[in-house]
């Protein structure tokens, strides 16, 4: 009686290992290999020959990710708005230590504003929540104003980086017992000068309140809070 084709024993086409019963690794998977390592090497071994790069696992094709603005899924836009975001960074113009050294603030319209500027706009009240025209008019930097600001702050910069260097310099050249060195190095310090303020920034009083004052004020406020809460209870009795 011939064997059926179930119990009828094989061999493996690249091995040549006999395939016995019909277990995941014993059945014969594409063009009879017996394991899935030597299926593996046919097909790596087919891919080398044509030369294309096909993903085994899927069917000879590979997906690449891309973000498009026409995703379905939120998470998809958020994904690509949050890509363009981190491409779209820069260095500000004016850095904040420019700003405070030359009195400058910025208004919500992204004009910089001065009391010395030559642009008249409109007045802002801002807070965390919100911000609305007050009436009254302030003043804006022009152009050329502006660009003074930018140099000076770019010239700023360059200074507090070469006093930092410096410095270290000086520090590192002491702990190795280089006098001579040290010396140089603070001899290019003393020549190291802050740059020239431009002409429109003139001095902007800043009333800063010392800590005692801050919290004095601070008790007051509470204690006001306090009082009325005491008045406000004693109208309901």
């Amino acid at each position: 009686m011939p064997a059926s084709k179930k119990s009828a024993k094989k061999s493996c086409v690249l091995c040549g290992k006999l395939i016995t019963g019909h277990g995941n690794n014993a059945e014969p998977l594409a063009s009879g290999k017996c394991c899935d390592q030597c299926n593996m090497q046919v097909i790596m071994a087919r891919m080398s020959k044509h030369g294309k790069k096909k993903s085994p696992y899927r069917g000879g094709k590979t997906r690449k990710k891309s973000y498009k603005k026409n995703k379905k899924t939120k998470k998809h836009r958020r994904k690509y708005k949050n890509k363009r975001k981190k491409q779209k960074g820069g260095v500000p113009l004016i850095t904040k230590s420019a700003m405070s050294a030359l009195g400058l603030t910025l208004g919500p319209a992204g004009q910089v504003i001065h009391p010395q500027g030559h642009h008249p706009v409109p007045k802002y009240f801002e807070n965390k929540t919100h911000s609305y025209p007050t009436g009254e008019t302030t003043f804006a930097l022009s152009p050329p104003q502006k660009k003074e600001a930018v140099d000076y702050s770019k010239k700023l910069k360059k200074y507090h980086d070469d006093k930092h260097a410096l410095e270290l310099g000086i520090s590192t050249a002491t702990f190795l017992g280089d006098d001579v060195l040290a010396a140089s190095y603070a001899s290019e310090l003393a020549d190291n000068e802050q740059p020239d303020i431009p002409d429109f920034a003139v001095p902007v009083s800043y009333e800063k309140l010392s800590g005692g004052k801050r919290r004095a004020q601070k008790k007051s406020k509470h204690r006001r809070k306090n009082e009325n809460k005491k008045k406000s209870r004693k109208k309901r009795r």
